[in-house]
C-alpha cells in the first residue's frame, strides 16, 4: 500500500471515530428518548453495542498513532471509560434520561468487545500496524 493510501485510510479511521463520538453525545442529549423495540435489558444491550463500535473505531484510530501503539489497549479502555463517564454525566442533565453505574459498566464491556473485534483479520493483516512509522 502506498504512503498516500495509508494516510487516507488513517484519516478515515480518525474521522469515523470523531463522527461516532458526535453521534453518541447527540443521542445522549435527546430528552425522553425511547427505543423502537423494547425487551428485557434493552438499555444494557444498547450501551454494550454502542460502545463496542466505539472500542473498535478507537482501537483502529489509536493503532495509527505511533506513540500510543505499545499502550493501545490501555489507551482505548481509558478513552472508552472517559467517554462513557461523560455520557452518563450528560444524561444527568437531560429530561427523561438518567445516569447509571451499570450503564457505565456495560460501556466498558462494550469497549472491551470492540478491542477484541478489532483484532479480527477483516480489519487488517496482523503485521499491518508495524508498517507505520
Amino acid at each position: 500500500m502506498t504512503v498516500g493510501l495509508k494516510r487516507i485510510r488513517d484519516c478515515v479511521w480518525l474521522c469515523g471515530l470523531a463522527v461516532y463520538l458526535a453521534l453518541i453525545f447527540y443521542v445522549s442529549s435527546r430528552p425522553n428518548l425511547q427505543p423502537p423495540v423494547r425487551f428485557p435489558l434493552w438499555d444494557k444491550a444498547a450501551h454494550f453495542c454502542e460502545y463496542a463500535i466505539l472500542g473498535l473505531l478507537a482501537r483502529m484510530a489509536v493503532a495509527r498513532i505511533q506513540r500510543l501503539r505499545r499502550r493501545e489497549t490501555a489507551a482505548v479502555l481509558a478513552f472508552g471509560l472517559a467517554v462513557g463517564a461523560l455520557d452518563e454525566l450528560l444524561q444527568l442533565h437531560v429530561p427523561g434520561r438518567q445516569a447509571s453505574l451499570a450503564d457505565l459498566g456495560m460501556d466498558l464491556l462494550g469497549v472491551t468487545a470492540g478491542l477484541i473485534l478489532a483484532r479480527l483479520p477483516v480489519f487488517g493483516p496482523p503485521g499491518e500496524r508495524d508498517e507505520h512509522g
